[in-house]
């Protein structure tokens, strides 16, 4: 009996509940199978992936057979190897039969062995053909914290001591470097210029709370039904055409692991459906959007940038990821199935950010668009992993995550980089990365001064600590008492029967200029007045 030339493996991506799978070599007992399933989005590991074949078809059968295992999640890597003893079986007798079907099963058995061997060579390091004067060399005895590198004659490889050293690489990347030096382990640098440094700033994320560390708005947010409408610092929520769909935003401390991510966090973000919009109209949309300034944006200009998040959610789907730039005339979707629920799970989108439509803004206001997506009509599907001329957010796979009040949707560990392959996560410094969220939102209250107009109207001022990207918008903090101290005299408080207002205001990006208050009472026209409490109003822009 002929042996086929098909591989001594079968590859697949599993169905969700899918138990039944074909292998296409020839085995001899039903023991002579594995298979291995990786969960989605995970990292293979024979160790932990090898799973119970309960039923084998086809043992002897040249074109292979059928195997069963337990059910698999939507997108789980099912892969299916030869797994015959290294062993012989038949042991001819001197004078013996020398019947053909004997012979045939006993060569075609050491050819599927070959095969078997052929596999594994293909998951080793083999050298060049056309290399000449190879030999064999044996690898060196293990050390710990050393490395392999060749030896000078190249007659083998060595174990050799990591010699490191920090490299300031420059403003356009902004971060400090780790080099290693590869060639002489003398500790000598390697010349480096800012060409050859393409990708190794990857570690610096434009992505501005993406760890969720900041909630100068408050932690939870209920009854979200407007569009837009803030919450965790730099994050917002959008439900466009004013859909029926309301949510609960809130910060959450359930996170990716130290062990699983290698970075530790204290927050996620959290999207809890309180009230379902089960029939999304064709302009309907709901999802979580970060905005990237323009400043920091532009240095993506021409490269290949690499998205990546943590998703956990108590249902499976696929969600849309897009990018868009700031007046959602050039857009990049993406779809991300998601199925093993409740697990935490790592997705990394590389995307080549293309400039040859669409009006881009590279100074301060918006630059691009990030967004996450549980719902979305037609009128914002288009084909995923291209860029398109238009405003779109998802794939026509897009699950409705809009549909139940039992969904719970969480992000964490958001990180934009440029270069193709996402590093891990890190934050910057607690200070610096607070300053970058005051850009944008600011409460005001003890550092405020001015002075006493009459005895209910007070006019004070204020620098902001960050300059705001433009101008930004004055309000009262919603329930909080508005309370100014007339200086050496007495604190004044704002009147809750008739609502203190802001009667006027002049606003730049840098400070207040003026401001206006009325409803309190008892002051003296032209004391000295101060801010008595840490809120009093809050200054913001739309980001």
């Amino acid at each position: 009996m002929t042996i086929t030339i098909a591989e001594a493996r079968n590859e697949y991506t599993g169905l969700a509940g899918q138990t039944v799978f074909n292998y296409t070599f020839k085995i001899y007992e039903d023991s002579d199978i594995q298979c291995f399933v990786t969960p989605v989005g995970q990292v293979a590991d024979d160790s932990t992936d090898e799973v119970t074949i309960s039923v084998v078809t086809g043992a002897g059968n040249p074109s292979g057979g059928t195997i069963t295992i337990a059910a698999v999640n939507a997108g789980d890597l099912v892969t299916i190897v030869s797994n015959i003893p290294y062993n012989r079986i038949t042991d001819y007798q001197v004078s013996g039969d020398f019947i053909a079907g004997t012979v045939n099963a006993d060569f075609d058995r050491a050819v599927s062995l070959i095969k078997q061997v052929l596999d594994l060579q293909n998951r080793t390091l083999v050298g060049q053909k056309s290399y000449q004067n190879s030999s064999p060399f044996d690898l060196p005895a293990p050390e710990a914290a050393k490395f392999l590198k060749w030896k000078g004659d190249l007659s083998g490889l060595e174990n050799t001591e990591l010699v490191t050293g920090t490299y300031s690489v420059g403003t356009s990347i902004g971060d400090l470097v780790q080099l290693v030096d590869l060639g002489n382990g003398a500790g000598s640098w390697p010349s480096v210029d800012g060409s050859q440094m393409t990708g190794v700033g990857a570690t610096r994320n434009l992505v501005d709370n993406g760890d969720f560390r900041f909630w100068q708005r408050g932690t939870s947010f209920t009854g979200v039904s407007s569009d837009p409408t803030l919450t965790a610092d730099r994050w917002r929520w959008r439900n466009v055409n004013a859909g029926p769909g309301v949510v609960t935003i809130s910060q959450s401390s359930d996170t990716p692991t130290e062990a699983e991510s290698g970075h530790k966090s204290e927050n996620s973000i959290k999207v809890d459906v309180t009230t379902v919009d089960s029939s999304i109209a064709a302009g309907d949309g709901y999802f979580l959007e970060h905005i990237i300034e323009g400043y920091d944006y532009s240095e993506l200009e021409g490269k290949t940038g690499t998205l990546s998040f943590w998703v956990k959610c108590n249902v499976p789907g696929d969600f849309g990821v897009a990018v868009r730039n700031s007046i959602a005339d050039r857009s990049f979707t993406h779809w991300v199935s998601y199925g093993n629920f409740p697990n935490w799970v790592k997705y990394e989108i590389p995307i080549t950010f293309d400039y040859s439509g669409g009006t881009w803004n590279y100074e301060n206001g918006a630059g691009l668009l990030v967004n996450f997506v549980l719902a979305a009509g037609s009128n914002f599907v288009t084909t995923g992993d291209v860029w398109a001329s238009g405003n779109y957010l998802t794939t026509a796979t897009q699950t409705n995550f809009m549909a139940s009040t039992a969904i719970d949707f969480y992000i964490s560990q958001v990180k934009l980089e440029i270069g193709p392959n996402a590093t891990k996560f890190r934050n910057i410094s607690y200070h610096d990365e607070l300053l970058k969220c005051k850009r944008h939102y600011q409460r005001l209250g003890k550092g405020l001064v001015g002075a006493w107009v009459s005895a209910s109207v007070v006019d004070l001022w204020y620098q902001f600590p960050v300059e705001f990207t433009t101008a930004p918008s004055l309000a009262l903090v919603s329930g909080v008492t508005p309370q100014v101290e007339e200086f050496n005299v007495a604190t004044r408080v704002g009147d809750q029967t008739t609502g203190t207002t802001i009667v006027t205001s002049t606003v730049t990006s840098a400070e207040i200029k003026f401001v206006r208050l009325d409803d309190f009472a008892g002051a003296t026209a032209g004391n000295l007045a101060i801010g008595a409490v840490d809120s009093i109003l809050e200054a913001y822009d739309n980001f």
